[in-house]
């Protein structure tokens, strides 16, 4: 299985918050990990956000770290931003959401996410979505 990995799924893990032995298994048990290459910035900003709310930057530098080292292969934004861009104008959802899902079409893969406005559009698209059932956060 190929999994497409969002960052808020990453941020899960890493943080070790209520889903993150759920994802970490599926994420163990795919062949491969990617992600659009936008996964990067994503992970980023969500660990600078942290930061700002009260953390250590030596703390959120490993964390980002961990995150970014999840990934196995990344997708460049240049090979799926048309068909994100198109897709987006389709479901009225932000390309860079997009983008994950174009990527999880092409490689027949299962995203993994915890966005629910993405899940929504993802399962709309016949796109397999884990965790299938996400605890409430």
């Amino acid at each position: 299985m190929i999994a497409i990995l969002d960052a808020s799924a990453a941020i899960e893990v890493v943080l070790h918050r209520p889903n993150a032995d759920t994802i970490a298994g599926v994420l163990r048990s795919a062949d491969l990990t990617v992600a659009p290459d936008l996964y990067v910035s994503e992970i980023t900003n969500a660990s600078w956000k942290y930061f700002r709310a009260g953390g250590n930057p030596d703390e959120y530098a490993g964390i980002l770290l961990d995150a970014v080292q999840i990934v196995d292969d990344l997708i460049p934004s240049t090979e799926l931003f048309r068909e994100a861009f198109d897709l987006s104008t389709q479901h009225l959802h932000p390309v860079y959401d997009s983008m994950y899902l174009v990527a999880a079409i092409r490689n027949q893969a299962s995203l993994l996410t915890l966005d629910k406005r993405l899940r929504t559009v993802a399962t709309e698209l016949g796109v397999s979505v884990l965790p299938s059932k996400p605890e409430q956060q």
